[in-house]
């Protein structure tokens, strides 16, 4: 037991000596950057307020690479990039692929815009490339019926429209020709019960009720339309 203390000892000096010591562990591969496919000016101060943006918030988008992360995602030129992840995007490109870099990875977030003055919501994501099988395409999430998907409705054409649905509830987006259709609700004993129905034209709220005997008439159809698009999880 003494011979082996000591052979140990002195082939730890003999290593340390010869300069032999073990490897430091290597840091943490760096993440790969996020690249959101998109180059955006400086939302202005004025127009951000005319949205109801914070100071500082908001990137109008100049051009779009239709193969990358936000052109999949359904945002265009001209769109005004307002919330990512729940975060507000800050009017600095730069400081975007920063907060995007800090979001999570592995999931679908949502990104709200403003398209001609009317709020969209969109789907990004996920952001690392294993996440969507190394694809780009928003393929529907089993809890969701419909996810950035042309529809049209009467005469009315929406260019978007999401519909999420899970155990606590379901949300529908619709957006087109001025129009925008924001509708949340829960599930009970199988029916769709929305509770909150916003509609805005133009960028002015036509209606914001709580159930669906509340909504305009000229507006119940379409909104009975987008409920058929909720699948119950």
């Amino acid at each position: 037991m003494s011979l082996r203390v000591r052979l140990g000892s002195l082939a730890l000096f003999a290593v340390g000596a010869l300069g032999l010591a073990a490897d430091p562990p290597k840091p943490d591969a760096k993440p790969a950057e996020v690249k959101l496919g998109v180059s955006a000016d400086p939302l202005p101060a004025k127009k951000a307020a005319d949205l109801g943006l914070a100071k500082n918030t908001g990137l109008v988008v100049t051009a779009v690479d239709a193969d990358a992360l936000a052109g999949k995602a359904g945002v265009k030129k001209g769109d005004v990039l307002a919330e990512i992840g729940g975060k507000p995007v800050p009017n600095d490109l730069a400081a975007l692929r920063k907060l995007a870099q800090e979001l999570p990875k592995n999931e679908r977030l949502p990104l709200v815009a403003f398209r001609d003055g009317a709020k969209t919501e969109l789907i990004v994501g996920p952001f690392d490339p294993a996440a969507r099988g190394g694809k780009l395409e928003n393929e529907a999430r089993k809890e969701n019926k419909l996810e950035n998907t042309p529809a049209s409705y009467g005469t009315t054409n929406f260019n978007v429209m999401t519909a999420f649905a899970d155990q606590d509830g379901f949300r529908v987006f619709a957006s087109g020709e001025g129009l925008t259709y924001e509708i949340k609700g829960r599930f009970r004993a199988g029916q769709k019960l929305p509770t909150a129905i916003k509609i805005t034209d133009d960028g002015k709220v036509v209606a914001e009720v709580a159930s669906l005997d509340k909504v305009p008439e000229g507006h119940k159809k379409a909104v009975e339309f987008l409920l058929g698009a909720v699948n119950k999880k």
